[in-house]
């Protein structure tokens, strides 16, 4: 097969879902996951035989399935039993019709065994429909539905909630920052805190000169200073509880700590 332009025009129609889901994949992973977009398939009990699943969207190996916002759909349970425990899972089904090859996503409820003791839940099909596996059919469960007789007792969610990209930069960006210490002309000596089992990659310089070392901070016999550079007599480093203090014969330019 010849190199393929996805985003490209090529004078017929020539993509496919499982190019949009091959690019999904290459970004957020092959996962079975709900976005954070809306109100992620947020669940209701309507009635002891009636869920309400709110809007979301979701990624299904690469598929990307969404309920419209302000849209919802209810699904019918059947009744619990008195004296009886029961699991009940929301699932949500992807299938592909093996001669047209159409494909579709809907809710189902897959109902499980009563029992006097203990409830199990149901069973559920997990396929590969990626390209490598071409499975016809996978199942997500969203929900288990925990009868206690004829009542509802629990809706539980089974999913996690995949944060966007950019929430994800800036919560790297703000630990990164959490873990960057500095400052500049400054006095002699300068200490900053350090905690227990962690590292700090420190840079220390003044005008012409520079050092370079790790302190480690794992125990009360384990605190270590391992110097990197060549400038052996430029600071003295101490380490006494969780304070780190560098010290040098007269003003320093600037200093630099990452937490390890």
């Amino acid at each position: 097969m010849s190199l393929h332009l996805i985003t490209g025009y090529a004078g017929e129609e020539h993509i496919t879902s499982s190019d949009h889901a091959s690019f999904n994949i290459a970004m957020f992973g092959d996962g079975e996951y709900v976005l954070d977009k809306g109100n992620k398939f947020e669940a209701s009990v309507i009635t002891n035989n009636l869920i309400r699943i709110l809007d979301g969207d979701l990624m299904l190996q690469g598929r990307h399935v969404r309920l419209k916002e302000n849209t919802y759909e209810e699904l019918e349970l059947e009744n619990g039993s008195q004296g009886m425990y029961r699991n009940d899972l929301i699932v949500v089904r992807y299938s592909k019709a093996s001669v047209t090859g159409i494909e579709k996503c809907e809710f189902v409820v897959l109902k499980g065994e009563a029992s006097s003791t203990q409830a199990g839940d149901p069973t559920y099909t997990t396929g590969d429909i990626t390209e490598l596996g071409n499975a016809l059919i996978t199942e997500f469960p969203l929900y288990r539905i925990k009868y206690d007789g004829l009542n509802i007792q629990e809706v539980e969610a089974l999913f996690t909630v995949e944060t966007t990209i950019r929430n994800k930069i800036n919560t790297a960006v703000s630990s990164l920052s959490d873990r960057f210490k500095t400052d500049s002309y400054s006095n002699t000596t300068q200490t900053f805190e350090l905690p227990l089992r962690k590292s700090a990659l420190v840079v220390m310089s003044t005008e012409g000169n520079s050092d370079l070392f790790i302190v480690s901070n794992y125990d009360e016999d384990g605190k270590n200073v391992a110097r990197l550079s060549n400038n052996m007599s430029t600071f003295s480093v101490s380490i006494s509880g969780n304070t780190v203090s560098v010290s040098n014969e007269s003003f320093w330019y600037k200093y630099n700590a990452i937490i390890i």
